[in-house]
């Protein structure tokens, strides 16, 4: 995860914790989708781990270039604005039917929302 490849850079102590914070309300969102799949018998597939690195990599390299809380913050909306558009193409096309995935998937739209509201507060 993005926030996670982060937290060891140098930032405010106001950024660090609107950081954890975010990453909590991640991985509740994430188990909530892991329980919804292991339901239904979804079959998933992990990020390989090649891509995994390069991301991670990648927003290390964006955030240390300007090592500031306006640049961490700058990136982060870009990369929360980037999931959400990737989140309701993927959501169109799959006509979800699931009433529990429909849930999920405009929690996790509306949790990122509230992320790029904070975020605009370092900027």
């Amino acid at each position: 995860m993005e926030i996670r490849s982060i937290l060891n850079t140098v930032m405010g102590a106001g950024l660090r914790s609107t950081l954890l914070s975010q990453l909590r309300e991640y991985d509740t969102m994430e188990t909530e989708a892991l329980t919804i799949a292991l339901q239904r018998g979804w079959d998933l597939k992990d990020l390989p781990p090649g891509n995994r690195l390069f991301l991670s990599r990648r927003t290390r390299f964006l955030v240390r270039r300007r090592n500031t809380d306006s640049s961490i913050a700058e990136v982060m909306i870009k990369k929360n604005t980037k999931a959400m558009i990737s989140n309701l193409k993927s959501l169109h096309r799959s006509q979800c039917r699931d009433s529990q995935v429909a849930i999920l998937s405009q929690k996790i739209l509306d949790c990122g929302n509230a992320h790029i509201q904070q975020f605009q507060h370092y900027l």
